[in-house]
């Protein structure tokens, strides 16, 4: 019994200053890295968007849309899009640019889910007739997700 007493108390010397030690550094350590860093600010702009492309057989897709939003509240942010498409079908020997802008509003329900609403306005070039004669328009989306 004696024995196991002394080793304990052999071990508990051993541990115990060691542990003192470790959390006296860990809080002057913490308590001087809160004093020299400066506190920084998350910035409310967010920026991303979208670079794709698609090809099969005689047909290529390219696009780009940058985006940049806004964080107005937390929880509600507002932003645009800008875009740009070439699409080229070499079998009937037809090219195309298509381009646009949206405006888009999100409000975030709960961190991992929000609800996405956005005004997509695109001018499309399109093919009609047997002759291939092309036609630009411009095509208003509304996109709800």
């Amino acid at each position: 019994m004696k024995k196991i007493i002394l080793l304990s108390l052999i071990v508990l010397s051993a541990i115990l200053p060691e542990s003192l030690d470790t959390k006296t550094d860990s809080i002057q350590t913490t308590q001087q890295t809160q004093v020299t860093q400066p506190k920084q600010t998350e910035s409310k702009w967010y920026y991303g968007g979208t670079l794709g492309f698609n090809f099969w057989n005689d047909y290529f897709y390219l696009t780009i849309q940058p985006m940049v939003g806004y964080k107005v509240t937390p929880k509600l942010s507002i932003g645009g899009k800008i875009g740009y498409s070439y699409i080229n079908y070499s079998d009937i020997d037809y090219d195309t640019h298509n381009y646009g802008a949206s405006l888009f509003s999100r409000f975030r329900v709960i961190p991992q889910l929000y609800l996405h609403g956005e005004f997509v306005y695109w001018s499309y070039e399109t093919i009609s007739g047997l002759n291939l004669e092309t036609e630009r328009s411009w095509v208003p989306f509304i996109l709800l997700g």
